[in-house]
């Protein structure tokens, strides 16, 4: 495929095939994420691959519930973050992504993080991949960066990787006139 045609047909998938993916290919995923570019060539992200140790994951996601379920007990919103743990729990593969450098050039690193992503979510389209990138992980940053030995780095995002249940329709986007000034 196409550049173009692979970030036209990227989508969100929240349903997935109960059906492991090939290391090989989570390597080559992950290798095209690295790919991305980076402030100063810091190449910030780390990831924690949990494809085998699905206890791991549903703890993880669990954890997420638990913080959903706090925030609703103190009356605040907690948007979409159980459906999000329920993905996380059904998905084959679930790769926490960390900046190696905790809050040291913050701004920076997590616009590099980003690319990395994003190159992920695109590769995974390339080679038949349904992705998803969970930013709800962000209410439990701290328990997850300990469950998984990482406090010395901070986690960022996940993202969950699998063969697609589902083909969901592109969403709508604004128009280049509404979101563009020319000067």
């Amino acid at each position: 495929m196409e550049l173009r045609e692979i970030i036209k047909n990227r989508r969100s998938i929240r349903k997935y095939v109960d059906k492991p993916i090939d290391e090989k290919m989570i390597k080559e995923i992950l290798y095209y994420g690295s790919l991305a570019p980076s402030g100063k060539n810091r190449q910030p992200w780390r990831f924690v691959v949990i494809q085998e140790d699905k206890k791991l994951k549903e703890k993880i996601a669990d954890i997420m519930i638990e913080k959903a379920e706090e925030r609703i007990k103190k009356g605040k919103t907690a948007g979409s973050i159980k459906e999000t743990a329920k993905i996380m729990k059904q998905a084959p593969v679930f790769v926490a992504v960390f900046n190696s450098w905790k809050q040291e050039k913050q701004n920076s690193n997590l616009q590099s993080i980003g690319a990395c992503i994003e190159n992920i979510c695109l590769t995974a389209t390339d080679l038949g991949v349904g992705s998803l990138w969970i930013c709800d992980i962000d209410c439990a940053f701290q328990e997850v960066e300990k469950l998984l030995g990482k406090e010395e780095e901070s986690l960022v995002a996940g993202v969950a990787l699998g063969y697609s249940l589902e083909n969901p329709e592109a969403r709508p986007r604004l128009e280049i006139e509404e979101i563009t000034q020319w000067r």
